[in-house]
């Protein structure tokens, strides 16, 4: 209560000293909202550039093949598809999507360092 007479005696003063502080308070604040923003921006881009490089270590594509091929097999259920064909179709195209799969990582790859948040 004290407080309050206080300001309403002396006015002026009272915003001559309010408003600065309130000014630094506001400033912080907006300091901070920045700094989460850029923080977000930076994690989002080091997370985009691992896993593009992830890629270059993943060699074996097995896992994938066998979901493909039982994602077909029970989309046509009266067709068999033989060990021998799995097997040299796994052959194929493992060196293609290899191929594949770090062309693509690599596209852009260089629009990050250039990324500014």
């Amino acid at each position: 209560m004290e407080l309050f007479k206080i300001i309403s005696a002396y006015p002026k003063l009272s915003m001559a000293i309010l408003s600065p502080v309130l000014l630094c308070i506001g400033y912080f604040f907006r300091l901070r909202v920045e700094k989460k923003k850029n923080l977000k921006g930076a994690l989002y881009i080091l997370l985009e550039i691992w896993h593009r490089l992830s890629v270059f270590y993943r060699n074996d594509f097995s896992g994938v093949y066998d979901q493909v091929f039982s994602q077909i097999q029970k989309l046509f259920p009266n067709q068999e598809i033989p060990k021998e064909m799995l097997d040299s179709t796994k052959k194929q195209f493992s060196p293609m999507l290899n191929n594949l799969s770090r062309n693509v990582a690599l596209v852009g790859l260089k629009d990050y360092a250039r990324t500014q948040w």
